[in-house]
């Protein structure tokens, strides 16, 4: 604390009164201080945040598992590999695929079947998606 600041030109009135006052002000100059400050709850709970990012080992695995998709990508005949890229990676409807590349529907989606059953064999997966209709739900279900 510094004293030093007060000039012998102010006369203290009461000595105790002003070390009071002086006490209380370094008081809530602290207080305020602190508030800034964490406590150790707000401490443990920062230092608990899980790490989201993928260890090496799965950074890796994921890079293995790219090339052999593209390596099974690059054996499909080049119309079904145009047409899985176009449906799958770009989005497009079928009827736009169909259109760009002068086939039907059918032939898209024949294309883009065999193309999942090619992948899925090459990658050690099972095909999910079906195409066609959905069937439709009972109503129990």
């Amino acid at each position: 604390m510094r004293v030093d600041r007060v000039s012998d030109a102010v006369p203290i009135q009461s000595p105790i009164d002003y070390l009071f006052r002086t006490a209380l002000n370094v008081a809530k100059d602290r207080r305020k201080s602190d508030r800034h400050l964490l406590n150790s709850a707000e401490i443990a709970d920062i230092m608990d945040v899980p790490d989201d990012r993928p260890d090496p080992a799965m950074v890796t695995e994921a890079r293995i598992e790219l090339m052999e998709f593209q390596k099974a990508l690059a054996e499909l005949p080049a119309r079904r590999r145009d047409v899985f890229v176009a449906a799958h990676l770009d989005h497009l409807p079928h009827r736009e695929i169909a259109a760009r590349f002068g086939i039907n529907v059918r032939t898209v989606d024949f294309d883009l079947q065999h193309a999942m059953e090619h992948l899925s064999r090459r990658l050690g997966r099972s095909v999910l998606r079906r195409l066609g209709p959905r069937p439709k739900q009972k109503s129990g279900e």
